[in-house]
């Protein structure tokens, strides 16, 4: 990273901030991943990068659900979404449905899941995802417990 900014490659720089981020989520350390995402986020919009500002919205996202917060990380997806829509980033909009989908089925909204998770099923078939087995599970439990409350 001080390569990146000594020669003042904020490409770069958000890069490595974002990896590091990374880093303290799989960590656990929650606080410091959201540091480097938001610091990596700033550099990102400054340069106006549409296809990582999303992304890194995204992983905002997974940050604040972790730590409980679905109302606050389901707006950052949406957000999120709302990007991967207006550049046409097919995989960005996968993830971002899926994790919608997701934050819906742990509150037990599961017909507000359902659409999310069977979008991001259709796209991840598209883009053949290396997840898309597990997708496929999980949207016919939620199908099969809709059904079962009808």
């Amino acid at each position: 990273m001080p390569i990146a900014r000594e020669l003042k490659d904020k490409k770069g720089e958000s890069t490595y901030l974002n990896n590091i981020g990374a880093v303290y989520h799989t960590q656990k350390n929650y606080d410091a991943a959201l540091e480097q995402y938001k610091q990596s986020l700033t550099i990102i919009k400054k340069i106006y990068d549409r296809r990582n500002d999303g992304r890194c919205l995204n992983n905002i996202a997974a940050i604040y659900e972790a730590k409980g917060d679905c109302t606050v990380a389901l707006t950052q997806c949406e957000q999120s979404l709302a990007i991967a829509k207006e550049i046409d980033d097919k995989d960005g909009e996968a993830s971002c449905r899926w994790n919608i989908g997701v934050f819906y089925m742990k509150q037990g909204e599961l017909a507000k899941a359902e659409p999310y998770l069977s979008r991001a099923v259709e796209l991840g078939t598209q883009l053949e995802r290396p997840d898309l087995q597990d997708w496929r599970k999980t949207l016919k439990d939620v199908r099969t417990k809709l059904r079962g409350r009808q």
